[in-house]
């Protein structure tokens, strides 16, 4: 996955912005997700994978690879998500550190990313699943087809 990370972070750069690759801080032999760290462990926060300036602004990106995304019968759209876990945990990240936090899907099928702040995301209306046939914290759906088009699969040199 690491990959996919480098080349949104060199797509991030030619576009004029500047990255700190949190994931390269994931302890030993990548074995842990990079963490904002508190005095009890417990409220420690998995960080998003990118942290980017540009012009006086910086933003958190998390980039998830999905093969693609998925037509729900419920909801009648096309779908791509992450686990519920880890969308808690970003919006404990933003709220904590001010800085606002992007979820950015590349799909393979599609062949582009798709993305948006996860402040836009919930206005999106998010589909909540909670049980534990997807992972034991759940998931959450957000709709593929609202989400703009960042980047294509070329220009992310893929």
């Amino acid at each position: 996955a690491k990959v996919i990370e480098q080349a949104v972070s060199a797509w991030l750069q030619r576009r004029g912005g500047m990255v700190l690759p949190a994931y390269d801080y994931s302890g030993f032999q990548d074995d842990k997700a990079p963490r904002l760290l508190a005095l009890l462990p417990q409220d420690s926060l998995v960080l998003p994978d990118l942290l980017t300036a540009c012009h006086g602004r910086c933003v958190w990106i998390e980039v998830k690879l999905k093969t693609n995304a998925s037509f729900t019968r419920l909801t009648q759209r096309l779908e791509t998500g992450l686990s519920r876990r880890l969308w808690n945990h970003y919006l404990a990240v933003e709220k904590t550190t001010g800085i606002p936090v992007w979820l950015c899907f590349v799909h393979e099928r599609e062949r582009e990313m798709r993305g948006e702040s996860q402040r836009t995301l919930l206005g999106l209306e998010p589909r909540f699943y909670v049980g534990n046939k997807m992972g034991w914290a759940g998931m959450v759906f957000v709709p593929w087809d609202k989400m703009r088009v960042l980047a294509t699969w070329d220009e992310l040199a893929l």
